[in-house]
């Protein structure tokens, strides 16, 4: 099934990341991607805390989610097509840009003492809106930054930096509202978006793609025509969709360290690091099995995984077994998330990157913004484990129908990039 001699799996992967390492550019936006994903985590934590503590309420938690999702959902099939059309490099640039002057308005409101839940939810909108602009134009780069053989690691290599800076940002950012306060926190988070602008900055290549040739309306639509024309791979997309909806449990984690074990902020980033710890270990696992071919069956069964550490969580008799619970869960969640991010990359002509990659991200993004504000609605109407109990037993159920009736999705196979 998955095609590998003892220890070769290992081996390819390491040889596959130096050859998409070698190249300069696609180093560069590693590294503005380790700085962006550090500053993203810290304030995800930041403005969890600080939105818990004026209001106290898993719900306005959740509703931060809405606030993102709602400029993803609406923005993202557009933000595909500008990545299609205008040098990517670039549109990082505005992006980040705009991303940085959200931040810088988050930390001088604190800094002021002005700062309240409208005001938190304007920043991660406007943050949101960006989003939706610079997920496509950065996944979209990814391909034409390295040779053909290294597209796959390439891409599994950017999720292992995302996800592994992820480890870093929310513990600096518990640790800094512990030892300092929430505004210095936020400053923080300004700083390395600052550092990522200038990762962009430095690159040489100002075009890596041709511009895209056609301006009707139906260009808009091209990303998803093209993924309906790959069923199984739709079907994956829409089922992460729903799974995230379900499984996002982010905004429940301030009351659940708060109301449920006492504990303070630091604690809170501790639990989202050890998310991270996770997903580094099941990367580094998605690359030392290489191309996994039955992809659909996979995706399945890490969506049962993922339900039942849901499930975990809502029983967990201390802090200690809820962060090896989320380690677990890090662990299933990267898996799941290197299957679709190889399949859109190796599949997608280059023509289509940016626009097959907005969907992904209407998708994936969506879904787990929508999961804060659903997961919130059910801890503060149900409590928080019975909350948590019901969104995993969902999941689960899902994922036993799924097994049972989607049969083409199970057989879902790949092993050769540009297949379709």
């Amino acid at each position: 099934m998955f095609d590998w001699g003892p220890f070769s799996g290992i081996r390819n992967a390491g040889h596959s990341l130096r050859v998409a390492f070698s190249h300069r550019d696609f180093a560069l936006l590693a590294a503005g991607q380790m700085f962006g994903q550090t500053a993203t985590s810290m304030q995800q934590v930041v403005v969890a805390w600080q939105v818990y503590e004026l209001t106290g309420s898993p719900l306005s938690v959740g509703l931060t989610g809405l606030f993102r999702a709602i400029p993803v959902i609406l923005f993202s099939l557009i933000g595909g097509v500008v990545a299609d059309s205008m040098d990517r490099r670039r549109v990082l640039l505005a992006t980040q840009s705009i991303t940085l002057l959200a931040a810088l308005g988050l930390a001088a409101l604190t800094s002021a003492s002005l700062i309240s839940t409208l005001a938190i939810y304007a920043g991660v909108l406007i943050t949101g809106a960006a989003t939706s602009f610079d997920f496509p134009a950065r996944r979209a780069l990814v391909p034409a930054l390295v040779q053909e053989s290294a597209i796959a690691p390439a891409a599994t290599s950017m999720l292992l930096v995302r996800r592994g800076s992820a480890v870093f940002g929310p513990t600096i950012g518990g640790a800094t509202i512990s030892v300092a306060s929430v505004s210095a926190a936020h400053w923080v988070v300004a700083t390395s978006i600052l550092a990522l602008i200038a990762c962009l900055f430095v690159m040489r290549s100002p075009k890596v793609v041709q511009q895209v040739s056609s301006r009707s309306r139906t260009a808009l639509f091209e990303g998803f025509q093209f993924l309906w024309s790959v069923r199984p791979l739709f079907g994956i997309l829409v089922m992460a969709f729903f799974l995230f909806m379900f499984v996002n449990s982010r905004s429940v984690w301030p009351a659940l360290v708060k109301d449920i074990f006492d504990s303070g902020p630091t604690a809170l980033g501790l639990l989202t690091s050890s998310e991270s710890v996770g997903t580094i270990a099941g990367l580094g696992i998605a690359l030392a099995l290489g191309d996994v071919r039955r992809k659909g069956l996979v995706a399945v069964l890490c969506a049962m995984g993922l339900g039942v550490c849901v499930l975990s969580l809502a029983v967990a008799p201390s802090l200690h077994v809820v962060a090896l619970v989320l380690v677990a869960f890090g662990v299933i969640d990267s898996i799941n998330d290197s299957v679709r991010h190889t399949l859109v990359a190796t599949l997608t002509p280059h023509r289509l990157q940016g626009r097959v990659n907005s969907v992904a991200t209407m998708f994936g993004s969506g879904g787990v913004s929508l999961g804060d504000v659903w997961l919130g609605f059910l801890a503060s109407s149900l409590g928080v484990r019975f909350g948590l109990g019901v969104a995993g037993g969902c999941v689960v159920v899902g994922a036993a129908f799924v097994m049972l009736l989607a049969r083409s999705l199970l057989r879902f196979e790949t092993g050769h990039p540009r297949a379709h």
